[in-house]
Parts: structure tokens; sequence; C-alpha cells
């Protein structure tokens, strides 16, 4: 996993957790990468701007729900992907919660 995870820093070592699926009794170890929605080029940034704020503020409710919710959070974006790959909406989203911090 270390090799894969080194030619991409989007991807990750995730655990899905036993009891995910029917007949899963164990955790199984993979990788993955953040949660991302994808929109057509030209998509509007204040589309993107509302849904990215949403997704942000719903994620405790996610994590209570499902442990991996906490791969939804959009901030986790932040420095993983390329700004020039993100919406105007995502990017002025990230950009203002990194002021927060």
């Amino acid at each position: 996993m270390a090799e894969v995870i080194a030619k991409d820093p989007a991807l990750r070592r995730l655990t899905v957790p036993a009891g995910s699926f029917p007949g899963q009794d164990s955790p199984v170890a993979t990788v993955g990468s953040w949660s991302l929605i994808l929109a057509r080029p030209g998509f509007p940034p204040e589309t993107a701007y509302r849904i990215v704020s949403a997704l942000a503020k719903a994620n405790r409710e996610m994590r209570s729900h499902h442990p991996q919710g906490v791969e939804s959070d959009p901030r986790g974006l932040d420095g993983l992907v390329s700004p020039a790959a993100l919406n105007e909406g995502t990017r002025r989203y990230l950009a203002e919660a990194r002021s927060e911090r």
C-alpha cells in the first residue's frame, strides 16, 4: 500500500470497518481518497460554494452515522488537490475555512 500511496498524495490508508457490508466480519485495509463531487466545466461557482459549505456544516452529523463521514469533510481537500482542479466556489470556501482556523 505504501508504494501506491507514494505515487499519489491524494491517496491514503483507509479501513473499511467490520460489518460495513453483509458478511464482512473483519475490518478491511485498503487505499482510498477523499470523497469528491465531480461537476462539469462551467458549473456555477455559487452553487459549488453552497454544496461545499453544506457538506462541511453537516460533517459532524455524517460522522455520527458512520465513521467514514470524516472523509466527506471538504476541508480535507485543502493541500491534497491542486487548486486549479477545483471549482472557483470550492476554492473560495477553502480559503474562507483556512482564514477561520
